[in-house]
């Protein structure tokens, strides 16, 4: 190869890596990104959900049932089904108020489990 088509092929090389990141929208990449930490997310959700029984409020951890009576957030936890992780410390109180289903999911230990 000669010393002038090299040079060509490395700038070509160049243009085209350089075209590349300059045509990404940063904006779009970000927003993918996010979307697919989303997805992540509600898909990691699912499956503890699905990993779930139903269970008696009576069979609850003194510390969950402490948190469930200490705050409003929670307010008519007893009307709510609840259900126990199958494979890990895990309960689950699914409050349904009109159209919107949330569920909120705790530790033995009463605290928590908060999706990031």
């Amino acid at each position: 190869m000669t010393m002038e088509k090299a040079i060509i092929l490395a700038i070509w090389a160049a243009f085209l890596v350089t075209g590349n990141a300059v045509g990404q929208n940063p904006d779009s990449t970000k927003k993918s990104q996010e979307e697919q930490k989303s997805s992540l997310r509600r898909n990691t959700r699912k499956n503890k959900l699905d990993n779930l029984v139903r269970m008696d409020k009576s069979l609850l951890p003194e510390a969950v049932l402490t948190t469930l009576r200490s705050s409003e957030r929670y307010f008519d936890w007893e009307k709510s089904p609840i259900y126990k992780s199958k494979e890990e410390d895990m309960f689950v109180v699914v409050f349904k108020r009109g159209t919107t289903t949330k569920e909120y999911m705790f530790r033995r230990n009463g605290k928590e489990i908060h999706d990031n």
